[in-house]
């Protein structure tokens, strides 16, 4: 069946069946200081399926940072036995190599086959947009779009955070915008009350954790 990635990428070539690299406890996953950020990106998602130690194992994952005239967030990741290198001309297409690993191992589990996989991005601008204006969504909730944002690559975050239904975005100069605009009476599907809004020290942590995995924010703040 090939393996599905969301964006398809620009090149694959898999060698079906041939079992190439078994994820498991002991992978060591190597790579320089400029590799960092990608590195602890793929060690917390695969930490989170099972612990893993640096030593000890044949499986080997490489990170190689090579400039390049390579197109912005362009990757190529070479599966082969026992080994998976991941490189990139920059941190930013490390970064989405690694979501297409994560893709890799939702769907085939610790079983990889021998592939190279080469992809750049083919626009851009790739943007998702959340209402939170109508319905508020917390901040946990948020973080999580964000991840399913960079799993699929997308790379523009428009975040709507004003709307006749409610004002979500806290500011000192007008207090009450919040108090009482973030309030609903009621909604549209359940008729009970609906309210919520962030502080300004959620709107930095949701920017600071959204730029971490390269996505821009743009809100959408209507003018009351």
């Amino acid at each position: 069946m090939g393996y599905s990635i969301i964006p398809h990428p620009a090149r694959i070539n898999v060698k079906e069946g041939t079992c190439a690299f078994r994820v498991s406890s002991f992978i060591k996953i190597i790579g320089e200081e400029n590799t960092l950020k990608a590195r602890d990106e793929l060690t917390a998602f695969l930490n989170n399926l099972l612990e893993i130690f640096p030593s000890g194992g044949e499986q080997e994952i490489h990170f190689l940072l090579s400039e390049g005239t390579d197109k912005k967030g362009s990757y190529n990741i070479s599966i082969t036995k026992n080994l998976i290198e991941l490189t990139s001309g920059s941190e930013e297409g490390l970064f989405y190599a690694v979501q297409t690993l994560k893709q890799l191992l939702f769907q085939c589990g610790e079983y990889l086959d021998e592939a190279e996989i080469y992809d750049e991005p083919e626009f851009p601008v790739r943007g998702f947009m959340l209402d939170c204006g109508r319905y508020f969504f917390d901040k946990k909730a948020v973080f999580r779009f964000i991840d399913l944002m960079a799993l699929h690559k997308l790379n523009e975050f428009h975040w709507h955070l004003s709307e006749d239904q409610g004002f979500r975005c806290q500011l000192d100069c007008a207090p009450l915008l919040t108090e009482i605009g973030s309030v609903r009476s009621h909604t549209n599907f359940n008729n009970k009350e609906h309210s919520g809004y962030y502080t300004k020290a959620d709107i930095k942590e949701i920017v600071a954790y959204a730029h971490s995995k390269y996505i821009k924010v743009i809100p959408e703040i209507d003018t009351p």
